[in-house]
């Protein structure tokens, strides 16, 4: 793990021409994001840019944003960016880093700090609720009729229909068994918001959960409160352990909360909301002193409480290919609303 790379590059949304590609100037960027949230969020700052790359990146236009009388708006070209972020000695055959971000500029602003010049882009992802993305309605087979519609046949469909690649939706996280399930005689109609609303109640009727990822869609399974969800853990037991955290990579202490774990980690565009993780290796470094043990007067809260296996909810990535950020702060917790919920811990 040696020199940081980050790369941009962005695009017209339309055309698809390009516009712009930079691995050697200074760039900072700040990201959030959450599970099942539909929004995911970044700045990116780059150094010392010049007027004509500015221009072409933020596309700066000096003419009026109204045609005809000035009641209608013209509509403003759109840019889309893709954000990578790695290390040298990881790229093989000239391939490029981890991409951390694929989204759309919403606003621009540039900076003049002596001796930098400094362009800020706020980016939000391509699956951002703010986004309307509109498909095609359609209905499935009724019952008895071939071929026989799943749920995962049907999230598919939702997302390239509103133009999402299809390596883009993930399913590596997504209940087995529900996405098996058959959808006989449904019918999916788009509505004002887009396939985001269609999503939203796809999930509430069948069972899962959804969020943004860096290029796409992931489809994950829906917290359960029972000590059974919680203890069989989904998809670990059926398609093996998590991505395991190993402590070298890990920039701070990992602090410990009631089934809850947030982790200070080297900066990586591989770890997203969903991803299950292994903190068996970390036993010896985190501290615990957040799980309140005396707070809730139980001889088993370390049963309860402390796990191997977590499901991350929530990372920020903070990088500066030229600076002193360069960081991936996972908040996770375990696949149950609340572990208290049914009882399970002894009063």
């Amino acid at each position: 793990m040696y020199k940081r790379v980050v790369r941009l590059e962005a695009s017209d949304f339309k055309s698809g021409k390009h516009i712009f590609t930079t691995v050697e100037h200074r760039i900072s960027f700040e990201m959030e994001s959450g599970l099942a949230q539909g929004l995911t969020r970044a700045r990116i700052q780059i150094y010392n840019l010049s007027r004509k790359e500015i221009k072409n990146i933020t596309r700066a236009d000096t003419e009026a944003i109204s045609v005809s009388d000035g009641k209608e708006n013209r509509e403003l070209e759109k840019v889309r960016v893709k954000l990578y972020a790695g290390y040298q000695d990881e790229i093989e055959n000239g391939k490029k880093p981890p991409l951390i971000l694929e989204g759309f500029i919403m606003n621009s602003a540039v900076v003049k700090r002596i001796p930098e010049n400094i362009t800020y882009l706020y980016v939000i992802a391509s699956g951002s609720e703010l986004l309307i993305n509109p498909f095609d309605s359609f209905s499935t087979h009724k019952f008895g009729e071939t071929p026989e519609w799943s749920v995962k046949d049907v999230i598919i469909k939702l997302c390239t229909s509103a133009k999402y690649d299809l390596e883009g939706i993930n399913f590596d996280s997504a209940p087995i068994e529900v996405m098996n399930k058959k959808v006989p005689g449904h019918t999916f109609n788009n509505e004002a918001g887009g396939l985001m609303v269609a999503l939203d109640k796809a999930a509430r009727t069948f069972f899962f959960e959804w969020g943004v990822r860096a290029n796409g869609i992931g489809i994950y399974p829906i917290m359960k409160d029972s000590k059974v969800d919680s203890s069989e853990f989904n998809v670990l037991q059926k398609n093996g352990k998590g991505k395991i955290i190993d402590p070298t990579k890990v920039r701070g202490t990992p602090m410990h909360g009631l089934a809850t774990i947030e982790i200070p980690h080297n900066l990586d565009a591989t770890l997203h909301p969903g991803l299950v993780i292994d903190v068996g290796d970390l036993k010896g470094i985190i501290d615990y002193t957040q799980v309140g043990k005396t707070v809730y007067f139980s001889d088993d809260i370390w049963e309860y409480a402390i796990f191997q296996y977590y499901m991350i909810r929530k990372v920020i990535h903070r990088g500066d290919n030229y600076g002193t950020d360069w960081q991936s702060t996972i908040s996770c917790m375990i696949p149950s609303s609340g572990v208290t919920g049914n009882k399970e811990i002894k009063e």
